[in-house]
C-alpha cells in the first residue's frame, strides 16, 4: 500500500500547482509574458517586469543578427556537402583556411539541429 503512491506528488506538497502550470524559462518567453501582461492588464512595463521577476534591461534587449550569417551558413553547407563526415571542429578549421574569422562555438551553433537545414543529410 505504501508503494502504490510512489513517484506521485502529494497534494499537500508545496509547489504542486506551480508544476502543472509550467515555467517561463527563456528570456524570450519571459519578454512575451511581460508584454502580454502589460497589454492585457493595462499595467506599466515596470510593474509587469517587477511582478514577473524580469529585469527591465533584459526586457528591452533586442537581439542583433550578423551581416555575414547567411554567407557563413552557405559556406558550412558547402563543406558539409563536400566532406559529409567531418565534424564542426574540422569544418571550423577548413573555414579558417578559407579566410573566415569564426569561432568554433559559432560554427557549432549554426551546425546544431535547426541551424543548418539538412545538415544531417549530406548526399
Amino acid at each position: 500500500m505504501i508503494e502504490a503512491g510512489r513517484g506521485r506528488a502529494d497534494p499537500r506538497q508545496v509547489g504542486t500547482e506551480r508544476s502543472r502550470r509550467g515555467k517561463l524559462l527563456s528570456p524570450t518567453r519571459r519578454q512575451r509574458g511581460v508584454v502580454h501582461v502589460y497589454q492585457q492588464l493595462g499595467v506599466s512595463e515596470r510593474r509587469a517586469c517587477q511582478v514577473l521577476g524580469q529585469p527591465r534591461s533584459t526586457q528591452r534587449y533586442q537581439a542583433r543578427s550578423r551581416d555575414d550569417e547567411e554567407a557563413l551558413t552557405a559556406a558550412i553547407v558547402g563543406f558539409l556537402r563536400r566532406y559529409g563526415r567531418y565534424g564542426y571542429r574540422w569544418i571550423t578549421a577548413l573555414l579558417h583556411t578559407k579566410g573566415w574569422q569564426v569561432n568554433h562555438k559559432r560554427v557549432e551553433r549554426i551546425w546544431a539541429p535547426g541551424g543548418v537545414e539538412g545538415a544531417q543529410e549530406t548526399t
